[in-house]
């Protein structure tokens, strides 16, 4: 009887694996046949669809986080990373955002990184600034103590009133309601959805579900902050599942 019964129950998984391995197949056929579509498509019809990208911008936060403290850049930070969304619709609109949960989860992190660097711009403000003629950090502790400064609490309480809407809008959008063309490997883009300028577009290259913004002509003001996204280039895109 219990011969009968492995032998059954063998053959049950091997026709289960059967099943398991057509439904693998199947799916591999389907995603490369997507693929063959997707790099056959005519990039009008390619673009279509929404597209994500990651941005560092961890240079450009301590760009400002030096200049606010009026000395030497941060080292050893953790990565301030923002993913830009990027949604091309049948009708050529266009619209081109940042993950704003992204961004001030990944802001929160830069800025509690920022704890060491903070407490050591203190002190060397007050050893290297003649107006206040300290020369240590034992005599600052001191004069600290005794003016009831507690340096440690200070910087926590700076860097947890940062946020990323001091350095992004908090509506932060670079195109909200534009129009786009593909011309020549070219992407023109009207931010205000009417004319498009001939002399601003930015150059790309699409392959399959990748898409690679390698340039920019004429340069765009996006929005209200310095953020430069040129420094960002070459940024790569990737096409979302629906």
């Amino acid at each position: 009887m219990s011969g009968i019964i492995e032998a059954a129950s063998s053959a049950g998984k091997r026709k289960t694996m059967r099943k398991l391995s057509m439904l693998i197949a199947l799916v591999i056929a389907a995603v490369m046949c997507l693929s063959a579509a997707a790099c056959g498509a005519e990039p009008e019809k390619a673009i279509i669809g929404t597209w994500k990208a990651k941005i560092d911008l961890t240079d450009f936060m301590n760009d400002h986080i030096a200049e606010a403290m009026g000395g030497k850049r941060p080292e050893k930070t953790a990565k301030a990373v923002c993913t830009l969304v990027a949604v091309f619709n049948k009708d050529t609109t266009v619209t081109l955002s940042f993950d704003n949960e992204e961004m001030n989860s990944s802001l929160s992190k830069y800025f509690d990184s920022l704890y060491d660097y903070m407490v050591e711009s203190v002190y060397d403000k007050f050893m290297s600034d003649p107006e206040y003629g300290y020369d240590s950090r034992e005599e600052l502790d001191e004069v600290f103590e005794l003016l009831g400064i507690d340096i440690d609490a200070l910087v926590e309480q700076s860097l947890s009133s940062l946020n990323a809407n001091q350095f992004f809008p908090e509506d932060f959008a670079l195109i909200e309601n534009g129009k786009y063309r593909l011309e020549d490997g070219k992407l023109f883009i009207s931010e205000n959805g009417e004319d498009f300028d001939p002399e601003h577009y930015f150059l790309f290259e699409l392959s399959g579900r990748r898409l690679k913004i390698t340039g920019i002509c004429g340069g765009f003001d996006f929005t209200s902050s310095d953020f430069d996204i040129d420094e960002a280039l070459p940024i790569v895109f990737k096409k979302q599942w629906k």
